[in-house]
């Protein structure tokens, strides 16, 4: 079996036969101390282990559901050119421009870049 790890290239690459995970290493844990802790910590957070069930439910934590950012976007791997704010994703225009994928594979309406030949005649 090859397995990939990493970032990519052929350096991340191994090709192991039989999968590092046995049966024991996919199995839920089960507390073995007289008391366990719950939260980020501190004695408010102690509880004792005498009702196994209970302890395990206490050690499970729910996902944070994300919620809609309301600032900027952050894409690709950084810089300036890669933060969005919500009104320039949004803009209605961005409909008119989009490719139509039904029939020809046309643009819907061509963008007029008059404005950036001006421009870069302007810098010579």
């Amino acid at each position: 079996m090859i397995a990939s790890y990493g970032r990519g290239g052929a350096g991340n690459m191994s090709n192991n036969p039989v999968s590092p995970l046995s049966y024991k290493d996919l199995q839920t844990p089960t507390l073995k101390t007289s008391v366990y802790t719950t939260g980020r910590g501190g004695s408010g957070n102690m509880a004792s282990n005498n009702d196994p069930k209970e302890a395990r439910l206490r050690q499970d934590v729910e996902p944070v559901v994300r919620r809609p950012s309301a600032g900027a976007v952050y894409a690709g791997r950084g810089g300036a050119g890669n933060i969005f704010h919500n009104d320039e994703l949004t803009r209605s225009k961005s409909a008119e421009y989009a490719v139509d994928d039904t029939s020809s594979g046309k643009s819907v309406k061509s963008l007029d870049l008059s404005f950036a030949n001006k421009w870069l005649r302007s810098r010579k």
